[in-house]
């Protein structure tokens, strides 16, 4: 059977590592929940697409790798929003997807129509529709990539007639879809940070995500430098919250 610009879309998520999407299904859908259906993706269903972005978000928090949200179309789509800001406020790179209606009749004061592009604008670092087979494998490769490099929320419009489409070629580069590795600090930057420790009187120590992985490191230095430790909402899983040295 020939491959889908869903197919297209659903096998390029599973290839960089995306396991679930979590939404509601709806009419404009379809052609992405049976690429689904026939993958190793699981959908997870939702009761409110704001729902889904919070998952989609709390998931990409947690593991760093993208998460995937959807809305179909209309109230579907703006409902989305909402949860998308705490994406984008808290740098977790997330794709979500809007359903739309076929092209034909865009412009025609169709049922339950929206603007997606512009709705989501605000909130998101890209945001697209796929208008044609042709364009889609550039389009989504361009979200991936910008929901990474951004570590924020990309945003593709999925009309139901392009998604149902016959592909017109896979998605190049692949393995360059993956998150920005983190930094360490310079040399200089750590030197000046060890002599700005050895002159302060009280000393506190806060944990991001940046810390985590590295727990037996913090109890460590929490007890060379007698320091007590406090955590921003990343680093909450750092520790256990009955170790003496956390506030």
């Amino acid at each position: 059977m020939a491959q889908t610009v869903a197919d297209v879309l659903v096998g390029v998520l599973e290839q960089i590592g995306v396991r679930h999407i979590f939404g509601l299904i709806g009419d404009s859908l379809n052609p992405l929940g049976d690429a689904v259906r026939r993958s190793k993706i699981e959908w997870i269903g939702v009761r409110h697409e704001e729902g889904a972005a919070l998952a989609a978000a709390g998931q990409a928090k947690l593991t760093g790798r993208l998460g995937v949200c959807t809305g179909t179309t209309g109230p579907g789509s703006t409902h989305l929003v909402a949860g998308l800001y705490e994406a984008a406020q808290d740098h977790a790179p997330v794709l979500a997807l809007s359903g739309d209606m076929p092209r034909k009749l865009h412009g025609t004061d169709f049922i339950q129509t929206t603007e997606p592009d512009l709705l989501f604008r605000d909130v998101s670092a890209y945001t697209e529709t796929v208008s044609s087979p042709e364009q889609a494998p550039a389009v989504i490769h361009q979200a991936i990539s910008a929901a990474y490099a951004g570590r924020g929320v990309a945003h593709l419009t999925l009309p139901q007639d392009v998604i149902a489409a016959k592909a017109d070629g896979g998605i190049s580069s692949v393995a360059t879809l993956k998150p920005r590795p983190e930094l360490a600090a310079s040399t200089a930057d750590v030197t000046e940070i060890a002599r700005q420790i050895d002159a302060a009187t009280n000393i506190v120590i806060m944990c991001g995500g940046g810390c985590q992985g590295a727990a037996d490191e913090l109890r460590a230095l929490s007890d060379r430098l007698k320091a007590p430790l406090v955590h921003s909402v990343k680093g909450k899983d750092i520790m256990p919250y009955d170790d003496a040295r956390c506030l």
